[in-house]
C-alpha cells in the first residue's frame, strides 16, 4: 500500500473514535472531523474522501462483517478497517462481505438487489460485531 494512503488510514483510525449510533445517519466528512467520533460508515466516508482528494481510487463499502451490517474503505481491493484504533492489516478478510461500494463518482452493487438486502437487515448486534473484530485482532497478535 502507498505510504500516503497508509498515513491517511492511520490518521483516521487514531483521530476518530468509534461510537455506535442510534439509527442510521450518514455524516459529511467535515462533520465527522468536527465531532471527533463516528460509527463505521462515517469514518469510512471520511477516509474514502481523503483518499479520493489525494488522487486514489477508493470506495466506501457497505456490507457485512460475520453477517452483521458494516462499512469500511476499499483501496485496490484491500479492506481498510476504520474502527481499529490504528491502521493494520485485517486479520480475517474472508469474514467481510461487500454488498455495494461507492464514491463521489459511482455506485456499484455487487449483485442485483444487494442494497435492498443490506438495508432490510437493519442495524443489530453492534457490540457483538465489535467483539468479534477485537477477538480476530487479538488472535492475530494486534
Amino acid at each position: 500500500m502507498d505510504n500516503i494512503a497508509f498515513k491517511l488510514w492511520d490518521g483516521v483510525c487514531r483521530s476518530i473514535e468509534y461510537r455506535s449510533d442510534d439509527g442510521e445517519f450518514w455524516y459529511f466528512p467535515s462533520e465527522t472531523i468536527a465531532q471527533g467520533f463516528e460509527d463505521c460508515d462515517g469514518s469510512a466516508n471520511l477516509l474514502t474522501s481523503l483518499l479520493r482528494a489525494t488522487g486514489f481510487d477508493a470506495y466506501t463499502v457497505v456490507g457485512t462483517y460475520r453477517g452483521l451490517g458494516h462499512a469500511w474503505t476499499e483501496l485496490d481491493g484491500e479492506i481498510m478497517e476504520n474502527t481499529f484504533t490504528y491502521a493494520h492489516e485485517v486479520p480475517d478478510p474472508l469474514n467481510y462481505c461487500a454488498y455495494a461500494k461507492f464514491n463521489d463518482q459511482e455506485v456499484i452493487e455487487m449483485w442485483p438487489g444487494a442494497l435492498g438486502q443490506l438495508f432490510a437487515m437493519g442495524r443489530r448486534n453492534e457490540r457483538l460485531k465489535l467483539n468479534l473484530m477485537a477477538g480476530a485482532s487479538r488472535r492475530a497478535g494486534w
